[in-house]
């Protein structure tokens, strides 16, 4: 199988930037120049990355059945999976192979006649590096980020309407350049042995019929990842196996295995420039090894349809848990597959572990439909879901400061006292993943109706279904950036809701079968 991305980002703002305005404070750093004053800075980003890059990836599978008793199935399989992922120009950046996947399953009937039974499952499933870090991570990306004083704004009325526009002042420190344009080393970006990204699954569980039309069952599910790839700045590394100076700012980021060894093409001699290849220990790397537990408990009723009436009812007690949700990062709502904010530097990993933003504990679930005619049959669906934890972020952390990363840490800030040369003193509370409490409990009600009938001899079927009949409008998230500036409260927006239960809403439509 052959993916491409065919990628052409840049921004739509004026030559291809964007703007933010932000209060610096005095002592604060920004393009590496110290704030003498409190001001308003104005800081343009430019960023443009395009080309078409492919992932070719391979499976090989072989399954058998195997009758091991009267009473006793297994299903024995292994598959052989291997993901090629390219760059721009069609060469290979990061590539695994040999990944060796068994799977087994048993089925016990307990009485012989299948009214119950005794499952078991165990698998290991591989995820490759999602075609967005070949964009990312091997393309021809050019990042650029620059600070001016902001001199004023000034009033325009155009085809566009009533709206201001910005006055650049002179240019603070200098110009951050995050990305330079060119297809990186594969060599520098990517470690030299990278071990697959994979996930081990147990379940356990029975099932049995009450009676003729009644059944339930319990299932135990234990999911692990035992494999993670990320990239990683490994600066910090650099600077203390080599005896950089305290201002080394080489920005190497690799793609490995976080918690892991790595040996990449490396700055040796502190010039920022790759130049031999380096060992690197996982202590000397600082990560912590990425983890994720999910652990469940399925509990399940079902009547079975009789032709009149059929429900089925589900209780799911659940547990996430660790330090890596994944591809992407819940948290802020960055969609960023295989290249989020975690373990981009280990101060971001500071608290990181905790209830994972897809934990919630309790789900129950009804579902069920009622022939009113023949032809007219009804249906109910209800869902309760417990709330997702919540976290606090801030803006820094004590061995950085502020790095221009956004509310990314799990540490927050307090105002604090100056110093002799005016500069803030800030007192860090660190606010581990998912201890700000949840988000409250989530109830749907859907509901439909479906009528069958027959026009000019074709099977014709009308159906309208409610979503959210009683209109529930619980917030789902809530802005979870607690600074507006380090050491500030952000007075404004933390805590409020950003987002809630999608409204009630109708869908009419119709089918016709010949």
């Amino acid at each position: 199988e052959i993916n491409t991305s065919n990628s052409d980002q840049k921004y739509s703002g004026p030559n291809g930037a964007y703007y933010l305005i932000f209060p610096y404070f005095v002592g604060e750093s920004a393009g590496g120049e110290v704030i003498t004053a409190d001001i308003d800075l104005i800081r343009d980003r430019i960023r443009t990355v395009g080309g078409a890059f492919e992932t070719e990836a391979s499976a090989i599978y072989i399954e058998d059945t195997w009758q091991v008793s009267d009473n006793v199935v297994a299903t024995i399989g292994l598959r052989n999976e291997s993901f090629d992922n390219m760059n721009g120009a069609g060469n290979t950046f990061v590539k695994i192979d040999d990944m060796l996947a068994p799977r087994l399953g048993l089925t016990f009937d307990i009485n012989g006649d299948g009214s119950a039974k005794l499952f078991a499952n165990a698998g290991r499933y591989f995820l490759p590096v999602a075609n967005n870090t070949n964009v990312r991570l091997s393309g021809n990306e050019s990042d650029t980020r620059s600070y001016y004083v902001l001199e004023g704004l000034t009033p325009v009325s155009d085809v566009f309407g009533d709206y201001y526009q910005y006055v650049l002042g002179r240019q603070v420190g200098t110009t951050q350049v995050l990305a330079d344009g060119d297809e990186p080393d594969t060599r520098s970006i990517v470690a030299d042995g990278i071990d697959p990204m994979y996930q081990d699954e147990f379940i356990i569980g029975y099932q049995a019929f009450i009676n003729d039309d009644w059944s339930w069952g319990i299932k135990g599910t234990r999911r692990k990842l035992n494999g993670a790839i990320d990239d990683m700045i490994i600066d910090h590394a650099i600077v203390s196996k080599f005896g950089c100076s305290s201002s080394y700012a080489h920005n190497q980021y690799v793609l490995g295995n976080p918690g892991m060894d790595m040996r990449v093409w490396s700055d040796t001699d502190c010039d920022e420039s790759d130049d031999a290849w380096v060992n690197f220990t996982a202590d000397e790397l600082v990560y912590d090894k990425a983890s994720r537990t999910y652990n469940a408990v399925d509990l399940n009723l079902t009547k079975q349809w009789d032709g009149k009436w059929y429900v089925s009812a589900n209780y799911t007690w659940s547990h996430s848990y660790g330090n890596s949700e994944g591809l992407v990062k819940s948290d802020n709502g960055q969609t960023d597959a295989g290249l989020t904010t975690d373990f981009d530097f280990p101060e971001l990993m500071d608290g990181a572990y905790g209830d994972l933003p897809n934990d919630r504990r309790h789900a129950f679930k009804l579902w069920g439909s009622y022939a009113i005619t023949n032809n007219l049959l009804a249906g109910l669906n209800i869902n309760a879901t417990s709330g997702r934890p919540l976290n606090a972020f801030g803006l820094g952390h004590p061995n950085t400061g502020e790095v221009d990363y956004g509310a990314t840490y799990y540490t927050a800030s307090d105002s604090g006292a100056r110093d002799e040369n005016c500069a803030i003193i800030y007192d860090y509370t660190k606010n581990p993943r998912g201890s700000q409490g949840r988000t409250p409990w989530i109830y749907r009600v859907d509901a439909n109706l479906r009528y069958e009938t027959e026009l000019l001899g074709a099977r014709t079927t009308f159906k309208v279904d409610v979503f959210n009949v009683f209109n529930f409008d619980k917030h789902t998230r809530i802005d979870e950036n607690v600074e507006s500036t380090l050491g500030n409260y952000d007075q404004r927006s933390a805590g409020l809701p950003i987002s809630f239960q999608t409204p009630r809403y109708v869908q009419l439509s119709a089918s016709i079968k010949f």
